[in-house]
């Protein structure tokens, strides 16, 4: 009885040793025929250019009053009315972002000295990622509501990943024609892409300059230039010759 089990596990420890340098040289074959495989490593870019589809408008009311409680009060009626017009245009409320009455003690300095001035009252207003084709209306809007200065336009897209992921599959298509035209030079027929590194741009929104933005804002015909989104991409791809 001792006998065979001595055997049994003399037989197990052959079976695993053999398995083991089996398995070995599998892996040492794999890597070895990874190796001889022949490649093609190629980049390629692309761009995608559109007009932007949005608009967002950042605007300011700024009021002084001797009270404190007469400048929000006088902010709040400036701002109301914005929206008034707003609504009489039918812009989406969603769009549209009031913040809170900020409050402060405006100050004259004069040397060494400092006098009250009133109180300044101001308050925050945007209107976010409007269609293009409402701009001219917001504009109009918030200026005859009164507001008391516009910080800043941006012109953007409203789905700007669209735009990227046309970029990336442009640039591999181009990156696959490079490589079959590797390819055929070679004599050879192209596979399958193996690993692929993708690098692109995000689209950074066009910000109206300020010294412009009054002739603008009166200019309804006003239309943003296109934008620009490029992606470039590595592959490599297996090839029979």
């Amino acid at each position: 009885m001792l006998l065979k089990t001595k055997t049994y596990k003399k037989n197990a420890v052959i079976i695993m040793a053999f398995t083991y340098l089996l398995s070995a040289t599998n892996t040492m074959y794999a890597a070895e025929n990874e190796l001889t495989i022949p490649k093609i490593h190629v980049s390629a870019s692309a761009e995608v250019f559109a007009k932007p589809d949005v608009a967002t408008i950042n605007g300011q009311v700024n009021i002084n009053a001797k009270t404190p409680e007469q400048a929000a009060q006088d902010a709040q009626k400036i701002v109301a009315s914005i929206l008034s017009q707003l609504k009489n245009s039918k812009i989406d409320p969603d769009t549209i972002d009031a913040g809170h009455v900020q409050i402060q003690q405006r100050w004259i300095y004069n040397e060494n000295t400092r006098k009250a001035d009133g109180f300044d009252a101001t308050r925050q207003i945007s209107v976010k990622k409007i269609p293009i084709k409402n701009y001219p209306a917001v504009i109009s809007a918030v200026l005859q509501g009164g507001i008391t200065e516009v910080q800043g336009i941006e012109f953007g897209f409203n789905d700007p990943e669209k735009m990227e992921n046309t970029a990336i599959e442009n640039a591999v298509k181009n990156a696959t024609k490079k490589a079959e035209l590797v390819a055929r030079a070679a004599n050879g027929t192209l596979g399958d892409a193996i690993e692929i590194q993708v690098n692109s741009n995000q689209v950074t929104p066009i910000a109206m300059p300020k010294m412009r933005m009054a002739a603008m804002a009166a200019d309804e015909s006003y239309s943003p230039g296109e934008q620009s989104l490029g992606a470039s991409v590595s592959v490599i791809f297996n090839w029979k010759p």
